[in-house]
């Protein structure tokens, strides 16, 4: 499992290689530093002495202790193959509503970190979203909402946050939207049609709102193309 979703990952990365801003220049200056949580790490690519037709992509990545794992290695191979600029803001535990703002409901993410407060500071061009799925309630933002107390519960209630988060960082892009990459996650062996179902999620999310989708062996757009 842990091989599949950070195969997932790294192939992203070569999605993102094609996907800069032609116009903008290699030595365009990044955005301003902010004032962040403990948590969150933000990494800026070296300048190299060679320049590209292509803007390095700015990345934020999001998500739960599958993201924790990961980010490391995820912004090194970005930095490392595309000169990209990287924030990375994962939180043990959490699941989409912890990152949705305006909900008044006690969450595992502090404001700053919020994906729409980091959509308007740090101005990705890519937001990468991973998360398991958070079946048992553990984050307090799911109102005790457990698959397997009322799994039509807690499906209604995952697309709906799903639907939020978009919303909300699209909201924050503004005319800069960031492309979302939703991460499909590995198989599960105690609840295997859990996991189906939530990567079925995010599949129909990207494909409503134009996004991306990533797993082990493919990136697919909303438009039904494999990248492999």
């Amino acid at each position: 499992m842990r091989k599949a979703w950070m195969a997932g990952l790294l192939l992203t990365v070569s999605l993102l290689g094609g996907c800069g801003d032609p116009t903008a220049g290699p030595d365009q200056a990044p955005p301003p530093e902010v004032p962040r949580a403990s948590a969150t790490t933000q990494q800026q690519a070296p300048a190299s002495p060679s320049a590209v037709a292509v803007k390095p992509p700015t990345v934020l990545y999001l998500g739960d202790s599958l993201a924790m794992e990961a980010q490391k290695v995820l912004g090194t191979e970005l930095r490392r193959k595309l000169r990209a600029t990287y924030t990375s803001a994962p939180y043990s535990g959490t699941t989409p509503c912890d990152y949705l703002e305006g909900t008044r409901k006690r969450s595992l993410v502090p404001d700053p970190d919020k994906a729409a407060a980091l959509v308007r500071a740090r101005r990705p061009d890519f937001v990468v979203l991973q998360f398991w799925g958070n079946a048992w309630g553990y984050t307090p933002c799911m109102d005790g909402i457990t698959h397997d107390a009322d799994p039509r519960t807690y499906f209604d209630r995952y697309t709906a946050d799903l639907k939020r988060l978009t919303d909300q960082i699209a909201a924050a892009g503004g005319e800069r939207r960031p492309r979302i990459v939703w991460v499909l996650q590995g198989p599960d062996p105690i609840t295997p049609d859990r996991v189906r179902q939530v990567n079925d999620l995010y599949e129909r999310r990207a494909g409503a709102s134009g996004d991306l989708v990533a797993d082990a062996g493919r990136t697919v757009s909303a438009d039904g193309a494999r990248y492999t």
